[in-house]
């Protein structure tokens, strides 16, 4: 039978009754040798060059050890120092079995760290003068201790006014006075004024005292009776109307009452149950009034709805801009919704307060209009255009696609829709184009695309039902 090894260190393990006459080489090769490694010695290491630590096993004829290693390679893993001598250019990478093993790892190399790790695995790191002790954690080598402390090293007070009484490591105590800026008193007296005994006098308003000797006060509860004017910070109200609305009725008085209230969550002008809530603007030259109402009415068959306007005089609805219970605008219930400047200005048209188009005082409309691109991307085989999303789209017809039109959720039977199609073969030649999503009229019955690669075509729709029926053409073809 064939003498064995231990799964750490590799140690012989003769069976009975083998190695007759070679018994003492084994052991001594395989089990001695390695036992002293394990214990005591020192695998040296020198320069740049990555290293794998890997278990070696004697036998009757050699220990098969390897002490010492310069550069990169493989050497023996049962050694209980590691030592990185001479010159490093880079971080010197050692990495060692993955399993349960302790090693001294010193780094007596000048330029670089080393790093002692299990493999697939970030290791420790080991400066230049630095010695570890690591072990091998079930994932990886991790140190246990070092001669480079970790902990505090030094230890101030800074401008507390305290200072180190002993050294700055170790057990650290304090001495000296805290100082007033940091919570201190800034002294090592402890006789302090006594409130009861040492003070006299009186404590003045603005030092946060009474002013006065006297221990008589007036209580809010007992000696106070009437109404506190207006004038002494009071209300001169003895009591409100509920959900009342307090406001000023001159300078120098409030008033609450029924006619304006305001529940918590609802402004409510009650005066008139058709006027709702207004706003008047007074013009103080020639004190004529125009009012902005903010109506919420149901009467007279109505929905509700809120309006916003003004009116200068009676209660007609002429010129209110109302917004109904379905958030659509309204105007008015006679005359419409008037559009108008005066002195000769245009009425203008924006967005981002930036203008985009106007109506001048002569009745033409002028601006600069364009339409949207909506870029649809590859066509795959089904792809669907709606026209809400522009009027001119570009599409890559990547395979027999079939496009459906959709029209405008707005858009009503009466109404005309169209928009411009620019479409592109990609590099397949021969693919098949077809139209869904309503009836579709072609010149002559149909019309023939280009279908040659890469080539472009620029179709146009036009539906004037309210995309119920499209009429189709291709009025620019194979386009270069």
């Amino acid at each position: 039978m064939t003498t064995g090894a231990t799964g750490q260190l590799g140690l012989a393990l003769p069976v009975q009754g083998e190695l007759s006459g070679t018994w003492g080489d084994t052991v001594n090769n395989g089990i001695t040798q390695y036992t002293n490694i394990a214990i005591a010695a020192t695998l040296t290491l020198t320069n740049d060059g990555a290293v794998t630590l890997a278990n070696t096993t004697g036998d009757a004829s050699a220990s098969n050890i390897v002490s010492s290693l310069t550069g990169a390679g493989t050497v023996t893993a049962q050694f209980a120092i590691v030592r990185v001598t001479g010159t490093l250019t880079t971080a010197k990478v050692v990495t060692a079995p993955s399993y349960s093993k302790t090693y001294t790892v010193v780094n007596a190399a000048t330029g670089g760290i080393v790093t002692f790790k299990a493999s697939g695995q970030p290791g420790v790191s080991i400066a230049v003068g630095e010695s570890a002790f690591v072990y091998y954690n079930g994932t990886d080598y991790v140190k246990v201790s070092s001669t480079v402390a970790t902990g505090v090293t030094s230890f101030t007070a800074g401008t507390t006014g305290l200072t180190p009484s002993t050294a700055t490591t170790g057990a650290v105590t304090l001495a000296g006075t805290l100082a007033i800026a940091n919570g201190g008193t800034g002294t090592t007296s402890t006789t302090f004024a006594n409130l009861t005994t040492n003070v006299t006098g009186t404590l003045p308003i603005a030092n946060g005292g009474t002013g006065t000797t006297s221990t008589t006060f007036a209580n809010l509860t007992t000696n106070v009776t009437g109404t506190l004017p207006v004038a002494n910070g009071g209300t001169n109200l003895t009591s409100f109307t509920a959900n009342g609305v307090v406001y000023a009725s001159s300078t120098s008085a409030l008033a609450t009452g029924t006619a304006l209230t305001f529940s918590g969550i609802e402004l409510l002008n009650s005066q008139n149950s058709n006027q709702g809530t207004y706003i008047v603007n007074r013009n103080t030259n020639t004190g004529t009034a125009a009012t902005a109402y903010f109506n919420s009415d149901a009467t007279a068959g109505f929905t509700a709805y809120t309006s916003f306007g003004s009116r200068s005089s009676g209660y007609t609805t002429s010129g209110m801009l109302e917004a109904s219970s379905g958030g659509l605008f309204s105007v008015g219930l006679s005359n419409g919704l008037n559009l108008m400047t005066v002195d000769g200005y245009p009425v203008k048209f924006g967005t981002n307060n930036t203008e985009r188009m106007r109506l001048d005082t002569a009745g033409y409309l002028s601006g600069v209009w364009a339409d949207k691109v909506t870029a649809l991307g590859n066509s795959g085989t089904a792809t669907t255009i709606t026209c809400t999303a522009g009027n001119v789209y570009t599409a890559t017809l990547t395979g027999n696609c079939t496009f459906t039109l959709a029209s405008p959720s707005t858009t009503t039977s009466n109404t005309a829709t169209s928009f411009t199609l620019i479409l592109t073969n990609d590099a397949t030649a021969g693919r098949t184009v077809a139209w869904a999503g309503g009836t579709f009229k072609f010149p002559g019955g149909s019309v023939t695309r280009t279908t040659t690669a890469n080539a472009t075509d620029i179709w146009f729709f036009f539906s004037p039902n309210g995309g119920t029926t499209w009429y189709g053409s291709i009025p620019m073809a194979n386009v270069s």
